[in-house]
């Protein structure tokens, strides 16, 4: 059992980052039914570079980014069951995207983060693209507490983070759905 002293003594660390600076190798194209996933200017600020997903053309209804590595290992002084974790970045949805709310619902991006890669139990928070405000860059985070198992039972020790785009309907047109930035996971430590 941890002491009040021990969770005190916790600082956060970054286990995984990407601001597109240096060409976005730390995010792929996932589950590849997106049409692409690729390094752009940022819309707002013409001298920094962003992540640009569109997952319009009928590909399929749901699209993915991850982390690469897809698996990112705990580090060894996370405490399961105590520590906390925090994954944010920062949106722009671009006035025209065709991303949209239709008779089945809201069109949706999806903070993701299964434990030992497993799906069941993950961690997950998904914001409808009506709640964001276009043309603007706005934070998404999620946070909470590490679990201690995942739904198999086995304990926690490496996270599988997706970047989720749901296109309920499956009928955005080609173009960008979603610019994003400054991508990061935080876990607390020992």
């Amino acid at each position: 059992m941890l002491s009040a002293a021990s969770l005190l003594g916790q600082t956060m660390v970054t286990i995984h980052s990407e601001d597109f600076e240096s060409g976005g190798g730390n995010l792929n194209g996932g589950n590849v039914s997106m049409t692409s996933f690729a390094v752009a200017v940022d819309p707002a600020d013409a001298g920094n570079n962003v992540g640009a997903g569109n997952v319009g053309g009928g590909n399929a209804q749901w699209g993915a980014v991850n982390t690469t590595p897809t698996k990112i290992d705990l580090p060894s002084a996370v405490e399961p069951g105590t520590s906390t974790f925090t994954v944010s970045m920062r949106v722009f949805i671009p006035a025209g995207t065709t991303f949209a709310t239709g008779v089945d619902g809201a069109d949706r991006m999806g903070l993701i983060l299964r434990w030992n890669g497993v799906q069941v139990g993950a961690s997950a928070q998904y914001l409808g693209f009506d709640t964001f405000t276009t043309d603007t860059w706005q934070p998404f985070e999620v946070t909470g507490v590490i679990p201690a198992a995942d739904s198999a039972g086995a304990a926690v020790t490496s996270v599988l983070p997706i970047i989720s785009f749901n296109d309920r309907a499956n009928d955005a047109a080609d173009g960008i759905a979603a610019y994003i930035d400054d991508y990061k996971i935080e876990v607390s430590v020992s």
